[in-house]
């Protein structure tokens, strides 16, 4: 059985390490995220949010995660160290990096409501997309006579480009040049904004119709 972060007594054990931890706090940098597609979640990363602070061992090592409240849908509510450490003290210097810099997020004014984040299931990767996204998109969408067909197949030629028959991972969007990177938050939102949940690549066939102008 795996770590319970539910578990009555592991929170009491985090609110009191992050009790701890507070004071031990310093000036850092701000977070960086494994995927260029995370970084809309970082405003919402904050010390403020932060219930608890998880120091645990697992098969491959020591392991830290913060556990947030009140986050908004599409971001998680647990942010966990890179890599597992050899030794408990090891896992709390890597949690207190984490802490460091939810301080200083801490610092900056709240999101906009229109930054509140939402995903879009991209063949089973979720890509995250905010509110005020997909309300530009959908006026754009409205205004372009854009249909649902159109943008699906806008939707299958990023995911051609991005992994052509193969599986789609999450590397493979972190890998598409920035300008189709963009594309591809702007088709997703304009998906959303349609009201289509999820893009499936067996689907719709219909000529494309590029969003890059």
């Amino acid at each position: 059985m795996g770590y319970d972060h539910g578990n009555f007594q592991n929170r009491m054990r985090a609110r009191e390490l992050l009790r701890v931890l507070k004071g031990r706090i310093t000036d850092a940098p701000d977070l960086e995220t494994a995927s260029p597609l995370g970084d809309r979640s970082l405003a919402y990363w904050r010390l403020s949010k932060v219930t608890g602070v998880h120091v645990y061992r697992t098969p491959d090592g020591w392991i830290g995660d913060l556990v947030f409240k009140d986050m908004p849908p599409g971001i998680g509510s647990i942010l966990g160290t890179s890599e597992p450490r050899a030794t408990r003290a090891l896992a709390i210097e890597d949690i207190l990096g984490l802490l460091s810099s939810c301080a200083e997020r801490d610092k900056l004014p709240e999101p906009d409501p229109e930054d509140r984040i939402l995903h879009f299931d991209f063949d089973g990767v979720a890509v995250p997309v905010t509110f005020g996204d997909i309300l530009y998109c959908g006026a754009r969408a409205r205004e372009m006579l854009l249909s649902r067909e159109e943008v699906f197949e806008c939707l299958s030629e990023i995911r051609r480009e991005a992994a052509g028959d193969e599986p789609l991972m999450p590397e493979a969007l972190d890998g598409l040049p920035a300008e189709t990177r963009e594309l591809l938050i702007t088709s997703c939102a304009s998906a959303l904004a349609l009201k289509i949940p999820r893009f499936d690549p067996i689907g719709l066939d219909t000529p494309a119709m590029s969003l890059r102008h």
